[in-house]
């Protein structure tokens, strides 16, 4: 229920308070790409809706992005946008929204992203596991990469999608029978491509990975 600050210097560390002790519950955080200052991620409450801001290094806050206010004892809601990962110039943030359930989100979540520059244009797209290794930005094109599909089991249902920007293209890269993960742009300098995993598909694998044996039969990046 706080968020603090520790500046390290040659004179030792000095910590300063950007929320102070019992302001709200942080979700999640993430440096915006100068590195002068910070997204966070507040969760939805009886009195608040959920809310992405970007706090300063000096405690100034600006509200990015909200959902709905008040909370359901029997229904299920957007609880707290998770895994925020930033376009590395700023422009784009990307982060899964969590519901209030558990095992809802272990099946599956919307993947949203924001234009900081316009907030109105927000992209959902999924749905997708939560896993915040699963996106990857690339800078020199203003695309982002990610694994699209529902169901908790990694080793189904899970294709490379690349969503291009500002004109909101989306691109399945899938292959039937296969899945895929783990995706990483490579720089400019080395042509700019795009690695991933990709294995074939097992619906039904063996939990016990002893022996040698993997989740993913065949995978290869």
């Amino acid at each position: 229920m706080n968020l603090k600050l520790a500046r390290v210097g040659e004179r030792g560390v000095r910590v300063s308070s950007l929320l102070p002790e019992g302001t709200e519950l942080v979700a999640d955080w993430a440096w915006t790409p100068d590195g002068q200052g910070l997204a966070i991620s507040l969760p939805r409450t009886e009195e608040r809706p959920w809310r992405l801001e970007r706090i300063s290094l000096q405690g100034q806050r600006e509200l990015l992005a909200g959902g709905e206010a008040g909370l359901s004892r029997e229904g299920i809601y957007t609880w707290a946008p998770y895994g925020l990962t930033w376009l590395p110039d700023g422009r784009y943030l990307a982060y899964y929204l969590l519901s209030n359930s558990s095992s809802l989100n272990a099946d599956g979540v919307p993947l949203e992203v924001l234009d900081v520059v316009e907030p109105q244009k927000r992209i959902t797209l999924g749905p997708c596991l939560p896993y915040r290794q699963w996106l990857a930005w690339s800078s020199q094109r203003n695309q982002l990469a990610f694994i699209q599909g529902a169901g908790r089991e990694a080793t189904e249902n899970k294709r490379l999608m690349v969503l291009t920007l500002p004109g909101g293209r989306l691109t399945a890269h899938g292959q039937e029978g296969w899945v895929d993960s783990q995706p990483c742009w490579l720089p400019s300098s080395h042509g700019g491509g795009l690695l991933f995993a990709r294995g074939l598909s097992n619906p039904y694998p063996d939990i016990s990975i002893a022996g040698g044996k993997v989740l993913v039969k065949d995978q290869r990046i």
